[in-house]
């Protein structure tokens, strides 16, 4: 059962770890799994909702995502787009305070720079397609840019390919397929030389028994 395979990887802040003890890697995982779970349809399970109620302790204001429940600290862009993937509840509220905080993400009073993710566009367009939102054409083409770059990067890049394989289990939800996407994931399928799951393996430093691994499969695009 999957229980059972997450249950050592498990914490006590209710977050999956990609080791057998907490990490900075926990807040995205915990999204990454959440996405593999709705893709597996058990979105409405037990699971699901604790590992959403465990996301929210790292949220300590609508839409604002910290690495760990506390202390509360800004975390990567990486993390975000994993969790929208994974939490299309949280996905809407980073889309209003996206919209109210211009862009800026942080845990901060004063955000610095570096969480401004306005300059990744395509991440706000993946928040869209995670809420069920279609984006107009002009955000659409933006979105495939990315995942067409993204298919442009070797297997070695295993960020650019997890991130674009979240991207797409996101955008295949709401079932409104758009011409200009559906050749930018086809050209992904092309150029993926290795089974995701290896890809993920490799990116966990070779931990075949992790959820992460067992879980991710090729079909969920």
């Amino acid at each position: 059962m999957i229980v059972d395979l997450i249950k050592p990887w498990l914490q006590d802040n209710g977050l999956i770890s990609t080791q057998t003890v907490r990490n900075g890697n926990m807040t995205g995982a915990t999204g990454q799994l959440m996405a593999l779970l709705i893709a597996r349809g058990e979105k409405d399970s037990d699971l699901y909702k604790g590992f959403q109620k465990a996301l929210y302790s790292c949220s300590p204001k609508p839409g604002i995502l910290s690495r760990y429940p506390t202390p509360p600290i800004d975390t990567s862009i990486d993390d975000y787009l994993c969790v929208a993937a994974g939490c299309p509840n949280l996905a809407a509220e980073m889309l209003d305070r996206g919209k109210h905080g211009f862009g800026f993400m942080s845990v901060k009073e004063w955000p610095p720079l570096a969480q401004w993710l306005g300059r990744f566009p395509s991440f706000w367009i993946h928040c869209l397609f995670s809420v069920g939102i279609k984006p107009n054409f002009f955000l659409r083409c933006i979105w495939s840019l990315s995942v067409f770059m993204a298919a442009k990067q070797p297997t070695s890049n295993q960020d650019a390919w997890m991130q674009s394989h979240m991207m797409i289990m996101a955008y295949k939800r709401q079932q409104r397929p758009s011409w200009i996407c559906e050749k930018a994931v086809n050209y992904w399928i092309s150029k993926k030389t290795l089974p995701m799951r290896d890809i993920v393996n490799i990116y966990l430093g070779n931990i075949p028994q992790h959820p992460l691994v067992m879980l991710w499969d090729d079909f969920y695009i």
